[in-house]
């Protein structure tokens, strides 16, 4: 058959549209669509620590003595889900293995589990935490497409990347912190740390209040640093990029700019500046 130029042009466009799973999502394409009245399910499965969620489901999070699990939603969803999602190493891999396609319909996944040490979202679900969770070790948190997780934490150590335009929210008690955003991601959080380390490559945002003994802040994209009220002792502020960076310091701050952000600052610390671009430093006092 010969495909005349228009015809070639479809063929790539339905091609890179099935290669696109949200896409896929959107139009419909071989996506499974929830049927039947709405059921909350029980489901038993191995004791979890955590989960990887890979479908646009909300996800309420709730830490308690002894695990329980329950999905709401159409059953042909919760069916899928319960089917083709597992369990591995503690982590729970919440996969119904295709897309799916709700409409108006809720799909909801309630968690409560004792312990908590990994939340991952790859697509466009959510993770509200109902309770703080606390007495907790090594947390790691990730976002991978445009999913939003708003959580409170007492951990020994909370790490948290943001690969797209997801947002993080709440708030995190713990000796060490790292908070990367690559694209646009956001994050808008209260701490209480030892050390907090942040870096940003893309558009994202950080928002920070509280405290911190030590802030390393690094930026080689446009995104901003808002951490006017977040106190720390000493920070060091590295700007390679177009962003701008506000911090309120009352010991020490080191700056170094090789491009044409600014940073200004509240607080009366010792200065030190290595500029090659051309940003500036502000005392905003």
């Amino acid at each position: 058959m010969k495909f005349t130029q228009p015809s070639l042009l479809t063929a790539g466009l339905v091609g890179a549209l099935l290669l696109n799973s949200g896409c896929v999502q959107e139009i419909g394409f071989f996506c499974e669509r929830g049927e039947g009245p709405i059921v909350t399910q029980q489901i038993d499965i191995d004791d979890i620590t955590g989960f990887n969620l890979a479908t646009v489901a909300d996800v309420f999070l709730t830490q308690g003595e002894t695990q329980s699990i329950e999905i709401e939603g159409p059953q042909n969803i919760i069916d899928l889900i319960v089917n083709n999602s597992e369990v591995r190493n503690s982590i729970w891999d919440i996969d119904p293995d295709r897309c799916i396609r709700l409409g108006n319909d809720p799909l909801n996944i309630r968690i409560t589990i004792p312990t908590l040490t990994q939340a991952h979202i790859s697509g466009a679900g959510c993770v509200e935490g109902m309770t703080p969770f606390v007495d907790l070790d090594d947390v790691d948190l990730a976002i991978s497409g445009a999913g939003s997780m708003d959580l409170d934490l007492t951990a020994n150590t909370v790490t948290s990347d943001i690969n797209g335009a997801g947002d993080i929210t709440g708030c995190i008690s713990a000796t060490d912190v790292t908070l990367n955003t690559s694209g646009a991601g956001n994050y808008s959080t209260c701490i209480t740390a030892e050390t907090v380390e942040a870096r940003v490559s893309g558009a994202g945002n950080l928002e920070l209040e509280g405290t911190a003994t030590n802030l390393e802040y690094r930026s080689t994209g446009v995104g901003e640093l808002d951490a006017f009220q977040c106190e720390v002792s000493e920070a060091l502020v590295s700007l390679s990029g177009a962003g701008d960076a506000e911090v309120w310091v009352t010991d020490r701050l080191t700056v170094v700019i090789s491009g044409t952000g600014d940073v200004e600052y509240i607080g009366m610390p010792q200065l030190e500046t290595d500029i090659s671009g051309t940003g500036n430093v502000r005392d905003r006092n």
